[in-house]
C-alpha cells in the first residue's frame, strides 16, 4: 500500500464524493481531523457523531485523570458533608453505569446535586481513584456534566451488576504540597520523652 503525505491525504479527502466524506468523518482520528478540518467542513466531534475519547465503565483504572464517560444514573446514593484534609467538604454519591458495567460516582463540592436519577449524561474531565477497595469515578470544579439522549445509554435493568476491577495494593499519588523527611528531636525515641521530669 502506498503511503500517502499530508498534502496528497489532504486532497484525497476533499476529492470524495460526501457519502465516502461521511465516511471518512467516521473513520479520522481527532489529530487528523485537526488538520483537514476546514477540507472536510466538519465543525466538531460532537457533529461528527464520535468521541474517540468516552471510557466504559469496565475500563476505569485508579490514577486515571482526564476521563470521559457517557452513562446513566441508576441510583443516588445520597448528599453529605466529609471531614478531609483540606477541610469540611460536600459530596454527591451515585451510582452509575453503561452498556459495560456500574460504577459509584463521587461528585464533588458545587457537582456534590449535578445529578438526577435516570438521567443520561456525558461527564468529561472526570478522574478515577479507589477507596476501600473499591473503584469509583470523580467530578469536580473542572469536570463538565451534559444531558445526553435517553438511548445514549441502556435502561437501568439492563446494565450489568458488574464494574471495573480494584487494582490490589494500589496507592494513591501525593497531591499537591511539599514532602519533608520526618524531624528527629534529640531526647525523643519512639514517641516518648527519654528519663523523666
Amino acid at each position: 500500500m502506498k503511503s500517502l503525505d499530508h498534502t496528497e491525504a489532504r486532497d484525497e479527502a476533499v476529492a470524495v464524493g460526501p457519502d465516502e466524506r461521511e465516511c471518512l468523518k467516521r473513520l479520522v482520528s481527532k489529530v487528523a481531523c485537526e488538520r483537514i478540518r476546514p477540507e472536510l467542513k466538519c465543525m466538531s466531534e460532537e457533529e461528527m457523531g464520535v468521541n474517540p475519547r468516552v471510557t466504559q465503565v469496565k475500563d476505569l483504572k485508579p490514577g486515571m485523570e482526564n476521563v470521559s464517560i457517557v452513562v446513566r444514573v441508576i441510583d443516588s446514593l445520597g448528599i453529605r458533608s466529609i471531614m478531609t484534609r483540606a477541610g469540611q467538604r460536600t459530596i454527591g454519591e451515585y451510582l452509575v453505569g453503561d452498556s459495560s458495567g456500574r460504577v459509584k460516582l463521587v461528585a464533588w463540592g458545587s457537582k456534590a446535586s449535578a445529578l438526577s436519577k435516570n438521567e443520561v449524561v456525558l461527564i468529561e474531565n472526570a478522574w478515577v481513584s479507589q477507596y476501600r477497595g473499591e473503584v469509583q469515578a470523580n467530578i469536580g470544579r473542572s469536570s463538565r456534566v451534559t444531558e445526553q439522549p435517553d438511548s445514549a445509554a441502556p435502561p437501568a435493568e439492563e446494565i450489568p451488576e458488574e464494574g471495573p476491577k480494584p487494582v490490589e495494593g494500589y496507592r494513591p499519588p501525593s497531591r499537591g504540597g511539599a514532602t519533608y523527611p520526618r524531624r528527629r528531636y534529640p531526647g525523643r525515641s519512639r514517641g516518648g520523652w527519654r528519663g523523666g521530669f
